[in-house]
């Protein structure tokens, strides 16, 4: 969770109110021309602004780029989803929240209500409601607005992220690793990924057959890849906003 933290912090550091922008609205020669035109602009929606506040973004946050396109409309939005998710304002306790009642279990068995296996497929883990798993739906000891994250064997198999970082640090793998972020999955990954899938959360991807999940990081960042000159593709901006993943190696990118 202090990843999303992390995260949180650094986008909040780039708003657009922030001292950061303003001394690059001064001093940038990249879109010089673009950004004097947006300080006369009052209203922050034009295609200037939205133009010299994106090249801000992607030149300062390469995650933020990759992944939502440095989106320069949203970032607000961007930014509370990750607060939400690390559990950074007031009041909240990360994904384990008073009155929302979540269970985290683990084997190689849990099924939905059709009988199947959620574990198999080689499955990671899983977010799902009570009432929909056969084992809880009728345990009278299990509220039936419940929730669980269930991990299934394959988790434990994922490396840990602080061995990985520690590993990438002191130079001990191949350039090809240290530069390919399908390499980083880890158990901290996979947990933010469905922690994101909470309906308190962001409910992501949760029962959308319009915006089917996407996994991998380079996967995820196709969905932020078809954008305009200035705007976004509004269907491409719903996927990568809606995205498990997205927000989950947003929150462990290097």
């Amino acid at each position: 969770m202090e990843l999303a933290k992390y995260a949180n912090e650094t986008l909040s550091a780039l708003l657009p109110d922030t001292a950061a922008y303003q001394l690059f609205q001064e001093q940038t020669t990249i879109a010089e021309g673009v950004c004097q035109v947006m300080k006369k602009d009052p209203t922050r929606n034009t295609p200037a602004y939205l133009l010299c506040y994106r090249t801000f973004l992607a030149a300062n946050n390469l995650a933020y780029g990759q992944l939502f396109a440095a989106d320069p409309e949203y970032i607000s939005t961007k930014t509370e989803n990750l607060q939400g998710d690390g559990g950074s304002n007031p009041g909240a306790q990360g994904f384990i929240r008073a009155g929302n009642l979540l269970y985290l279990t683990m084997g190689p068995g849990l099924h939905n209500l059709a009988g199947d296996n959620i574990c198999n497929n080689g499955a990671q883990a899983f977010t799902v409601a009570a009432s929909g798993t056969q084992e809880f739906a009728t345990n009278p000891l299990v509220s039936e607005d419940a929730w669980f994250i269930h991990f299934c064997p394959p988790f434990f198999q994922l490396p840990r992220m602080e061995s990985q970082r520690y590993e990438l640090s002191n130079g001990n793998v191949p350039k090809e690793t240290m530069y390919n972020l399908n390499m980083l999955n880890s158990t901290a990954q996979a947990l933010l990924h469905k922690v994101t899938h909470l309906p308190w959360v962001l409910n992501t991807n949760f029962f959308s057959d319009q915006n089917p999940e996407k996994y991998g990081f380079y996967v995820a960042s196709t969905l932020s890849a078809a954008f305009g000159l200035v705007n976004q593709a509004p269907a491409t901006k719903s996927q990568s906003s809606r995205n498990a993943d997205n927000y989950a190696w947003m929150a462990v990118s290097p």
